[in-house]
């Protein structure tokens, strides 16, 4: 009686080759993803934070301008005394480069509306603000918000 040799066992150095190339590409791939889902996050949280800033001076706003419409021509696009401030990352107050946000509001009349107001808020970073084009267009992660205002 002879003995059949048995099948050789295991993988040979080609099948593991070809494997750990397909491993190789699917974690480039799934790293490439997690890139992309960091950046999207980023964007995300300053987006939020753009919006929140916005809306505290928009509320502060109604506030303070009930039954007034006080003007500032231009106020959204450069900075005009009295119509803007500089805020850090937290959203207190800053200067120089501490000064992570620029905030930019704008009180003007309705047309053909006696005493309503019409109050707009642009929050961006200090970075894309220097960098927007003249005249100056909304931006990525920029929040501009937009409301009325008057006696009732």
């Amino acid at each position: 009686m002879t003995r059949q040799p048995e099948p050789d066992r295991g993988f040979a150095l080609a099948e593991l080759l070809v494997a750990m190339a397909l491993i190789a590409v699917a974690v480039a791939g799934l790293a490439a993803l997690i890139v992309l889902a960091v950046r999207v996050a980023a964007g995300a949280h300053e987006q939020t934070r753009a919006t929140i800033l916005a809306a505290q001076k928009l509320e502060q706003l109604r506030v303070e301008t009930a039954g007034t419409v006080p003007g500032a021509a231009g106020s959204l696009a450069t900075s005009v005394p009295g119509y803007v401030d500089w805020l850090d990352r937290d959203g207190q107050p800053a200067a120089g480069p501490s000064a992570v946000y620029v905030r930019r509001w704008a009180v003007g009349p309705v047309s053909g509306v006696p005493d309503v107001g019409l109050l707009q808020v642009l929050v961006s970073s200090v970075i894309r603000d220097r960098s927007a084009a003249s005249p100056r267009v909304r931006q990525a992660n920029e929040a501009l918000l937009v409301t009325f205002n008057g006696r009732r």
